[in-house]
C-alpha cells in the first residue's frame, strides 16, 4: 500500500499534476526484483489550470461517485481507497465468496455499489490491532462520498509511512503541494532515488 500511495502522491505533486483516472490493481505491476511500477497511462491527463476534468474512462468497480459530473484528484484517491479496501479484506482473510468482485458481478451503478460493498465488508472486519485501526479509518476516509472529505494523496502517503518505517523505498518525503495554485514545481524526476521503484521511462 505504501508504494501505491507514493506513486499517486508523486503524480499529483507534479506541476502540472497527472490524474491517473483509471486506478485499478491491473495497472500496477511488480518486477522480478520486487519493485512496484505504475503502468498504462493511456487515460491519464495533465491537470493544468483547474483540477476538474469532465472526460474520463475509469473502471466502474473503482469509480468515485462524482465522476459523472467531474474528475479531479479526490477521484483518484477514492479509486485507490477501493484498492486498499480489497487488500485490507485479503489481509483479514475475508472469504473470497463475499469479495467485491462477487458483489458487483451483475450490479448496475457499479461505482456506488462498490463503495457500499467495500464499507460493509470493512465494517465486518474491524481490526483489533492498533495499526490496522489506523489503516481501517484511512480507507473509510478515502471512500468518503464527498470528495472534499477525502485526504490528499500526500496525506495518505504520510500516514502509511508512519506504519511502515522499515521500508527503504517509498518512505522519503515528497512535496506537499497538491493545491491548485500552480506555484510549485516538483517533477517526478527530481524526487530522488527512493522512488525509483514507482516510475520508469517506459511507464510514462
Amino acid at each position: 500500500m505504501l508504494c501505491l500511495a507514493a506513486t499517486l502522491h508523486g503524480l499529483h505533486a507534479r506541476r502540472p499534476s497527472i490524474l491517473l483516472r483509471d486506478i485499478k490493481l491491473e495497472n500496477f505491476c511488480i518486477t522480478d526484483e520486487g519493485a512496484l511500477l505504475c503502468v498504462d497511462f493511456g487515460t491519464a491527463k495533465l491537470c493544468t489550470d483547474s483540477s476538474v476534468r469532465k472526460s474520463y474512462a475509469p473502471t466502474e468497480k473503482y469509480m468515485a461517485p462524482e465522476v459523472d459530473n467531474r474528475y479531479s484528484r479526490p477521484a483518484d484517491v477514492f479509486s485507490l481507497g477501493e484498492i486498499f479496501a480489497e487488500i485490507f479484506c485479503w489481509m483479514c482473510k475475508l472469504n473470497s465468496a463475499t469479495s467485491l468482485d462477487v458483489v458487483m458481478k451483475n450490479s448496475t451503478f457499479k461505482n456506488k455499489i462498490a463503495r457500499t460493498a467495500a464499507l460493509k465488508l470493512l465494517e465486518g472486519r474491524q481490526p483489533s490491532d492498533g495499526r490496522f485501526w489506523v489503516l481501517f479509518n484511512l480507507i473509510i476516509n478515502m471512500l468518503s462520498e464527498n470528495p472534499h472529505d477525502r485526504p490528499l494523496a500526500g496525506q495518505v502517503h504520510d500516514i502509511l509511512r508512519t506504519l511502515r518505517s522499515d521500508y527503504k523505498c517509498c518512505n522519503a518525503e515528497l512535496p506537499d503541494k497538491e493545491s491548485d495554485d500552480g506555484l510549485s514545481s516538483s517533477p517526478v524526476e527530481n524526487m530522488g532515488s527512493d522512488f525509483g521503484c514507482c516510475f520508469t521511462d517506459d511507464s510514462m
